[in-house]
């Protein structure tokens, strides 16, 4: 499948799918312009017209893609049966929910409170997720549905939120003052978090590295060791 997206700042990037089960792009122009279309789960480099990183971790296709409105190098995604947060520098995910009972579908982060998204699941639950004061559970979980929740989208205030069904139903919810409304200090204690997160990543990526150049260098070692130790003859035979 090729995509061809025409931008309105007059740049055209093509992007050819080959792998099955990627369905979503967050993009961003040069500028910062924001484009969503469907695909797979890369950061593009516009500078030379190529994809220059893949971010893989979901078991499953990756169903949405959200980048926060107020951190921009970190995105959401939705696959399988977790959410994961990532920052764009790093392959893997700074953040991984634990795994539902129940597939999920989308996600959506507030435009309002830089600490809260919410996420859609296959068997009708809506949950709110609050990272500014616990990242591992859902600050709120609504029964929203017998069938699945498909989608969930923010009005631009951040007050209200409206999610959709498998089967065409839409259902408009008005969110408390409590998650609608920026807390003190929220923003820079979730960046400072999520640095934390991204630089704990970092130093685990660097050791597994080392450890991979530590165990290929005793391995061409240990090759050599074994070349030097077979008796010419055989060398010749």
């Amino acid at each position: 499948l090729t995509l061809t997206l025409s931008l309105t700042l007059s740049l055209t990037l093509t992007l050819t799918l080959t792998r099955r089960g990627y369905r979503c792009l967050e993009m961003r122009s040069r500028l910062g312009t924001k484009i969503e279309l469907c695909s797979l789960l890369v950061h593009v480099d516009f500078a030379s017209d190529r994809v220059g990183m893949s971010f893989e971790g979901h078991l499953s296709p990756v169903y949405s893609v959200q980048r926060s409105p107020f951190m921009s190098k970190f995105f959401l995604t939705i696959g399988d049966w977790t959410w994961r947060l990532w920052n764009e520098e790093l392959r893997a995910p700074v953040i991984t929910s634990k795994y539902h009972m129940s597939y999920m579908t989308d996600s959506c982060w507030s435009p309002a409170r830089p600490g809260v998204f919410f996420t859609t699941k296959m068997d009708g639950g809506l949950d709110v997720w609050d990272i500014f004061y616990k990242q591992h559970d859902p600050t709120l979980s609504l029964q929203v549905d017998a069938d699945g929740l498909k989608t969930v989208r923010f009005q631009e205030q951040g007050a209200l939120v409206a999610t959709g069904s498998v089967d065409g139903s839409v259902y408009m919810l008005e969110l408390s003052e409590g998650l609608s409304t920026i807390q003190n200090n929220e923003k820079p204690a979730v960046m400072n978090m999520l640095e934390r997160e991204s630089k704990r990543e970092k130093n685990l990526e660097a050791r597994a590295k080392e450890l991979k150049a530590k165990a290929k260098r005793a391995e061409e070692a240990q090759k050599a060791e074994a070349e030097e130790k077979t008796p010419w003859e055989e060398t010749v035979a």
